[in-house]
């Protein structure tokens, strides 16, 4: 069964921004809508890493998370290591 996470629990999970990841949901990222009026969001990061993985644009992340000074194979690294720690 997946986990879903809210916004700034995914933000923390995945090292970006909240802008970044608004960014993201705007291009098209997988989230799933919740609450009566389906405005919130809830994400399941193994969803948003693969679309992530296989997204053609670059993401601009904000220069505050340690994120923004990693290399885009050492993002893709983590990625793998957290979807794996994540599935176990």
């Amino acid at each position: 069964m997946p986990v879903y996470l809210t916004t700034n629990e995914a933000c923390e999970v995945l090292g970006i921004h909240r802008n970044t990841l608004y960014k993201c949901i705007k291009q098209g990222a997988p989230v799933h809508h919740w609450g009566p009026s389906g405005r919130q969001y809830r994400i399941v990061i193994a969803e948003f890493i693969a679309w992530m993985d296989n997204h053609g644009k670059k993401h601009v992340l904000h220069a505050e998370t340690p994120a923004a000074t990693e290399t885009a194979e050492d993002m893709a690294q983590r990625r793998r290591e957290l979807l794996h720690v994540l599935t176990a």
